[in-house]
Parts: C-alpha cells; sequence; structure tokens
C-alpha cells in the first residue's frame, strides 16, 4: 500500500485463505484507490500501521484464518446496509461495471482489474446498455463520498459495535 500516492500494489493472491505466490495472471497491476477506499485504508493504518503483506488485521493485531468469521461480518454488513446479497469476489466486477457505466478509460479499467480490454468488455459491455444518466449521477456521487463508519456497524473511535 502506497498511501502518498493512493494506490495498492497486487501481486499476489489469496484463494480459500490460502496465499498465492502470484496472481491469477502472474502479472503485477497497481490499482488506484477511489477516495472511499483510500478513507478506509487510513482507518486500517490505526490497527495494522499498513505493515508487512496483510494489511486487514484483527483488532489484535494477527492475521485472518478462519474465512468464516470475515464471512459472517460481510454477510452482516450487507444485510445492514439493506443491499441485496452477492458474494465479496463479486465486488470486482460491480467496480468494473460501474467505472464502465462512468466512461473511465477502457485501458485503465481493464489494468485495474487485471484483464486484456478485449475480455473486460466480452463479459462487461452488457451491463452498460440501459444505464441513465440519473444511475451515473448517483454512482459518481458514491464513489467520490468518504464513508461513514457508522454506516459499517463501527462508532467513531472505529470500534465493532456488535462486540460492545
Amino acid at each position: 500500500v502506497d498511501l502518498p500516492s493512493k494506490t495498492v500494489r497486487i501481486e499476489k493472491a489469496r484463494v480459500y485463505a490460502r496465499d498465492k505466490k502470484t496472481t491469477k495472471t502472474t502479472v503485477a497491476r497497481d490499482l488506484e484507490l477511489c477516495p472511499r477506499a483510500y478513507a478506509v485504508l487510513m482507518r486500517q493504518r490505526k490497527v495494522s500501521q499498513l505493515a508487512g503483506e496483510h494489511v486487514f488485521l484483527r483488532e489484535d493485531g494477527r492475521q485472518w484464518h478462519d474465512t468464516q468469521v470475515q464471512w459472517k461480518r460481510w454477510r452482516s454488513t450487507i444485510k445492514r446496509l439493506g443491499v441485496r446479497y452477492r458474494k465479496p469476489y463479486q465486488l470486482r466486477h460491480t467496480f468494473v461495471t460501474w467505472n464502465l457505466m462512468l466512461g473511465k478509460n477502457l485501458l485503465w479499467v481493464a489494468e485495474q482489474d487485471g484483464h486484456s480490454v478485449a475480455v473486460m468488455l466480452k463479459t462487461y459491455a452488457k451491463w452498460l446498455k440501459g444505464t441513465t444518466e440519473a444511475q451515473i449521477g448517483q454512482l459518481k456521487a458514491a464513489m467520490e463520498m468518504a464513508p461513514s463508519f457508522s454506516e459499517f456497524g463501527r462508532n467513531s473511535a472505529g470500534e465493532d459495535s456488535e462486540s460492545r
């Protein structure tokens, strides 16, 4: 994580709680952080100082090993926000689709997600049809807005309200 440049380097993958030596495509990439992601990482810095290979650590500073705990937190957050359930992996699809809807450069979007432009368009172009200007305006506002941590079940000090 490079906070001054607001980027994250993706060099490895984690599949079913096991670290892999490379990404699926074996190509490292640098992701640009949107304002919301940057705010989350700044908050997480208080827990992990972004030290080592793992950015998101447990409150006690140890690495996550039990994926069930993470899934439970994910499900409770989705439910609390009133969002239709989806697996965390689907967020990469949301990221690509939203950026394409916003008119971002095709090569930039493909590189951010580790796709070729051809694969990206084959996979995501169908989701762009019928997008309205109102929807694009909502996306722009959502992506620029800093998160309110109370919406994630945490108080202003960043403590989990579920565990209190």
